[in-house]
């Protein structure tokens, strides 16, 4: 098994969140993404689907993680894993930044954040650009961006 652990300073923003790859693999045995996510108050990722299954756990803050229409406010130690092509969305619902570690499976996610990034730094991004951009990347955004 192989593991790419970047543990980057690099900040990618992805629609208003700042994320870090802290581990990629795509080793067919264990594919994953790992990332730290911070959100700034109100910023958090757009209603979404996609086949990979995600795990959410809360480092600080509080973070409003909305799934197949319910919503799910967690805190520190809060814990919630999305099973895939389930719609959801998260945000920082509180009034102080919160932070959070994602996992991906299998890997995908980082192609993702690294063209959402691009987008922005291209000067390009629309609510259209960035649909687009995300159904290329296997993501299906349920709302505007």
């Amino acid at each position: 098994m192989t593991f790419a652990h970047t543990n980057q300073s690099r900040v990618l923003n992805v629609f208003g969140v700042d994320v870090r790859i802290l581990s990629e693999s795509r080793d067919p045995v264990d594919s994953h993404i790992v990332t730290r996510l911070d959100c700034a108050p109100g910023a958090g990722a757009p209603p979404h689907r996609h086949a990979e299954r995600e795990a959410f756990y809360v480092l600080c803050g509080e973070v409003t993680l909305t799934v197949d229409g319910t919503d799910h406010v967690l805190h520190a130690g809060g814990f919630y894993q999305v099973e895939p092509d389930q719609p959801h969305r998260f945000h920082n619902s509180g009034d102080t930044p919160a932070g959070m570690i994602n996992l991906s499976q299998p890997a995908g996610h980082g192609d993702f954040f690294r063209a959402a990034h691009a987008l922005l730094e291209s000067g390009r991004f629309t609510p259209e650009s960035a649909v687009a951009m995300s159904r290329e990347h296997g993501i299906e955004i349920l709302g505007t961006p």
